[in-house]
């Protein structure tokens, strides 16, 4: 949920980078030049509306159920229909009405303290939307009503997990999965201009984008503190020591001037380390990605040497993300008080050499 939620929030920030389109309602955006991107923001909503469906389905709630799956009708009706028909103008003021006020007695049931803030919120929008720019006010209060789903979704989802998880085994700041969408989505917005494709990460920092450039490390930042988090929980030392060392790494890089002999030497340090350090490790857990990673390293090696460093480079840095998620991912299935634990084990082959040895991950329970 909170990942789609990024996403069209995001989406819809790119969309209006000029400023130009503000006044236009969210369908208007299927009519024009930047259709797909319409057809994706609405399909988005869909996907936010059909993950809470399905959650209060499981909850059994429903009476919130069938409320919601009529405004999910009326959203295809909208999605589907030109914006300039009768029709899709009644779907669209319907479902707007209906959400409003189902939040509103959703709300007064489940957090009254919130009720007379809301109707203070509905009433400007309303009030906006009738004396001002449509457009504008419309597509605010579909990021508010996108804001309530992921309360309730959130208030839902809590209940479950009490009831069938300790709390404290859930915590994960934010999901690495959700920092990983945000890096990416706000790299690809800082590429909308195709000149800044040769440029490396850094280089953002020293131009007009460098508040975008400062967000891409602090979310490098955060997606390293997640992982190393992890490790240290499940007592994985090695790996916490040498992403660690990348995490210091990461922060000269970040703090120190892009075209700096010392700034480059710890840029290729990161790189290198981070670079080895998943080698060892899809040796050690999935040895059957190891030579496809070894390849696609040297490609992106081969890229960097003769071609354009920064597109590389960037390449690289989305392809250690990848790994990172792989990895987060292994690890949340391991027990923490089982944790992980390296062993050298000769290996029982008569074929192989006697001094061989191979690594294998104890696990017990």
């Amino acid at each position: 949920m909170r990942i789609l939620t990024a996403a069209f929030v995001l989406m819809l920030l790119y969309m209006h980078g000029d400023g130009t389109l503000l006044d236009q309602p969210l369908s208007m955006f299927r009519d024009g030049g930047q259709r797909y991107f319409g057809e994706i923001l609405f399909l988005m909503l869909g996907m936010i509306g059909s993950l809470l469906i399905r959650q209060l389905l499981v909850a059994g709630s429903y009476a919130s159920v069938t409320v919601l799956s009529f405004s999910f009708a009326l959203l295809l009706v909208v999605a589907i229909t030109p914006s300039v028909d009768r029709l899709h103008d009644v779907c669209a003021f319907g479902l707007l009405g209906l959400v409003g006020g189902y939040y509103t007695v959703w709300l007064g049931l489940e957090k009254p303290n919130w009720l007379w803030p809301h109707l203070a919120a509905l009433t400007i929008v309303v009030l906006g939307a009738w004396f001002g720019e449509y457009g504008f006010w419309q597509k605010s209060f579909i990021l508010y009503v996108v804001l309530l789903i992921n309360v309730q979704y959130s208030r839902i989802t809590l209940i479950s997990w009490r009831q069938s998880f300790d709390l404290s085994e859930i915590a994960s700041w934010g999901g690495l999965r959700t920092w990983s969408v945000l890096f990416v989505l706000v790299l690809c917005h800082a590429h909308r201009d195709a000149r800044n494709l040769d440029l490396p990460l850094s280089m953002f920092r020293d131009g007009d984008q460098r508040y975008i450039g400062a967000i891409l490390f602090l979310l490098l930042g955060g997606i390293g503190a997640i992982q190393v988090r992890k490790l240290l929980s499940l007592r994985a030392y090695a790996g916490v020591g040498t992403l660690g060392m990348a995490f210091v790494l990461l922060l000269i890089v970040a703090l120190t001037p892009s075209n700096g002999g010392f700034h480059i030497l710890c840029a290729l340090g990161l790189l290198s380390l981070v670079g080895v350090y998943y080698t060892m490790w899809l040796r050690l857990e999935k040895p059957n990605w190891l030579w496809p990673h070894v390849l696609l390293t040297a490609v992106i090696l081969s890229g960097a040497i003769f071609g354009a460093y920064g597109f590389w480079q960037k390449g690289f840095i989305l392809y250690l993300l990848l790994l990172l998620n792989v990895q987060y991912s292994f690890l949340k299935h391991i027990c923490p008080a089982t944790g992980v634990r390296y062993t050298l084990i000769p290996v029982a082959n008569k074929r192989l050499p006697p001094r061989r040895t191979v690594y294998h991950l104890d696990r017990e329970g």
